[in-house]
């Protein structure tokens, strides 16, 4: 029972961030706002862009987007 309410916290946490997060920007001007990029991605690693030092790889759109802003790894 502890387990199924600890999941079902952990599943509804990422939604309420975002409604939250979505919610503080109402009623502002698209200029003031933040723009905010999420990449969900699967099967790759940390090493896999060339912005992390990977030299045969290169990923010039993604490199830009990490030179333009914050990267979270």
């Amino acid at each position: 029972m502890i387990q199924n309410c600890f999941a079902l916290k952990k599943l509804l946490f990422l939604p309420a961030l975002f409604l939250l997060a979505s919610l503080s920007n109402y009623g502002r001007d698209a200029a003031d706002r933040p723009n905010l990029i999420l990449f969900f991605l699967d099967d790759s690693g940390y090493g896999d862009f060339a912005h992390n030092g990977n030299p045969t790889i290169r990923t010039p759109n993604i490199t830009k987007l990490t030179q333009d802003g914050t990267n979270f790894t």
